[in-house]
């Protein structure tokens, strides 16, 4: 499909437009985990603190922000809501309603179920599990997190499509749920006209920060356009990859358009974890074949540069192979913790070794210091890799532009065939 869009283009038979990315910034940024997020290690909640530094660090530059996030966690807090009521003690634990949820559906006490002894024995054992899981520290909601770290929604224009929020009380430590049309929008407005409003806030400057999800990554234009009072330099930063590929330069989009007084600063926000690279590869590669089938030119998703993470290639599984075939040579490679995770897949058959997104997935369930060791080796391995295949010019590096200062030719040229039309008489 490349080379057909090629050749048409060549032929003048295709044309894709884009908007030119003249003076736009990219960068990936890694968040240091924090101490306390290390014991967690949770992707998304670990890049909070940093994105909230990052944010507060733009505004003092004179620009302002826009956060592109996926996950609202409005699934989980309304069931934490339903059952406690709207008056919390803190923002609800999207992990920890989700393990709750997990031994509620899972170990269920039947009415009947033996002997009365063993009935009490499950149920003690039940809430001992329950009471087990809610003494765990693990993170709050990021949405509500991020808003309430930086001013809460009376600085934040939030666009997404979650009806309600919880937000902190003025003078007490406690949270409340709050319908999202209390920032002045009539109530029982649609959401997109709850948007709209929050959208206008942003560009009149009222709001310096915005955050946006898949809701409002289409149809909103978020730029430094010249027509609004707000033409600060926009800071967007990546909190959470869609997983498709357009829909990722949908995001981008937001900020990025026509008319606009300044280009934007794009910041994609990753961890050390390396179980987080499942996200980055799967865009990736999905934005390379957007660029090869609309374009003709894998390269042509012009601006972010994810070619880095796409580990979702031939030579990624070659290299998972490779490295499977000396975990089951010896241990020394890694440690024994992580040969009991990955034990099913490497000694399953052919097709599972070279399963790179599974592998990466497995990664997610390890602590940071065993994932950073695995993937630090998964690398190194491709790395090698993709240098022996280039060594013997196997290696399929795409559409490459080969550039020099000069042309010269080794004599004059020769005519090889002269048609008679040439030297047709007038």
């Amino acid at each position: 499909m490349e080379l057909v869009a090629m050749d048409m283009k060549a032929q003048g038979m295709y044309l894709c437009r884009t908007l030119s990315f003249a003076g736009t910034e990219f960068e990936m940024v890694e968040a240091a985990l924090e101490p306390e997020m290390v014991e967690m290690h949770m992707c998304m909640a670990s890049k909070v603190p940093c994105l909230v530094r990052m944010s507060q660090q733009a505004i003092a530059e004179g620009k302002c922000v826009v956060i592109g996030l996926q996950s609202t966690g409005e699934a989980r807090t309304a069931d934490a809501v339903a059952k406690q009521g709207e008056d919390l003690d803190d923002f609800i634990s999207s992990p920890k309603e989700l393990l709750l949820k997990l031994i509620q559906d899972l170990f269920p006490v039947p009415p009947t179920h033996g002997s009365q002894d063993a009935r009490h024995e499950l149920e003690l054992r039940k809430s001992e599990m329950i009471q087990t899981v809610q003494e765990l520290r693990l993170p709050s909601n990021p949405l509500d997190e991020l808003i309430d770290l930086l001013g809460g929604p009376a600085q934040v224009a939030e666009m997404t499509g979650r009806k309600a929020r919880l937000i902190r009380q003025k003078g007490s430590d406690r949270v409340v749920l709050e319908s999202r049309n209390a920032t002045g929008v009539v109530e029982g407005s649609p959401m997109d006209m709850i948007n709209v409003h929050e959208r206008g806030l942003f560009l009149s400057g009222q709001k310096l920060i915005a955050i946006i999800s898949d809701a409002a990554s289409a149809g909103i234009s978020l730029h430094s356009d010249r027509r609004v009072q707000n033409q600060r330099r926009r800071v967007h930063i990546t909190l959470e990859l869609p997983w498709s590929a357009d829909k990722t330069l949908q995001q981008f989009g937001r900020s990025h358009r026509a008319n606009q007084a300044n280009a934007p600063q794009y910041r994609l926000l990753f961890t050390p974890l390396g179980g987080e690279r499942r996200f980055a590869s799967a865009v990736a590669r999905r934005l390379e074949m957007l660029g090869a089938l609309t374009q003709g030119d894998r390269r042509a998703t012009a601006g972010p540069s994810l070619g880095q993470f796409n580990y979702e290639s031939t030579w990624g599984q070659r290299a998972l192979r490779a490295m499977y075939a000396v975990i089951m040579e010896t241990s020394k490679a890694v440690s024994v913790f992580v040969l009991s995770v990955l034990h099913a897949q490497s000694a399953g058959e052919i097709k599972d070794r070279i399963d790179v997104p599974r592998f990466l997935n497995r990664l997610l369930g390890l602590k940071p210091a065993a994932q950073a060791q695995l993937f630090t080796v998964y690398q190194d391995y491709l790395e090698a890799t993709i240098a022996a295949a280039r060594r013997e010019g196997v290696f399929d590096a795409g559409i490459t532009s080969i550039r020099g200062r000069s042309l010269t030719l080794p004599e004059a040229p020769k005519a090889s065939n002269a048609h008679s039309l040439m030297f047709a008489s007038d």
